[in-house]
């Protein structure tokens, strides 16, 4: 018992230093202007210097290479679900931003949420402008001279990948799929 409470601490105590080590380097300025990619980035980054860090204490931490080689992995999937659900939701998330509108100037009703979203959101935040340029850099669309934009093979594929996750988690067809929210004909 008392060595299945040592491997969790120590992994536990890895997971902390590993996910404090993440959110420092978030103050580099590295890894590109995308959140998610720059956060994919850094948290490899992160697990290196876990790693170094490891391999450089090890004797002294009394940690073997096993264990070593546990605590970077585990912490490198521990940051990227962290960024995910913190850091990407706060910078993506449509309800985070309602929430935020209703915490500065409740109470709101739905048409002054929707009203607010159209204003804001869509109007002086940019998004659209903003996922548009980041898909470019993703390489997922490409825009013509005149402003049209297209998939390119890559956008393609992620498009083909979402519709097949949709249909496997049971998400809203209605995002990747316009033709879901209509009756058929």
């Amino acid at each position: 018992m008392i060595g299945i409470l040592r491997i969790l601490g120590t992994y536990g105590l890895g997971g902390i230093a590993g996910l404090a080590i993440y959110v420092a380097m978030f103050a580099l300025p590295i890894g590109g202007e995308i959140l998610f990619y720059r956060g994919i980035v850094l948290a490899v980054l992160t697990a290196a210097v876990l790693g170094a860090l490891l391999a450089l204490f090890h004797v002294r931490l009394g940690v073997d290479t096993a264990t070593a080689v546990g605590i970077v992995l585990t912490g490198l999937a521990l940051n990227v679900s962290f960024l995910v659900l913190f850091p990407v939701t706060i910078d993506r998330s449509i309800s985070v931003f309602l929430l935020s509108r209703i915490a500065a100037e409740q109470p709101l009703d739905a048409a002054q949420l929707q009203q607010r979203f159209a204003d804001e959101y869509l109007g002086r935040m940019e998004q659209i402008p903003r996922r548009v340029h980041e898909q470019s850099l993703s390489g997922n669309i490409a825009v013509a001279p005149g402003g049209a934009i297209r998939l390119t093979p890559r956008g393609e594929k992620f498009v083909a990948l979402a519709k097949a996750a949709s249909v496997w988690f049971h998400t809203d067809r209605r995002f990747v799929d316009p033709a879901a929210g209509k009756p058929a004909s």
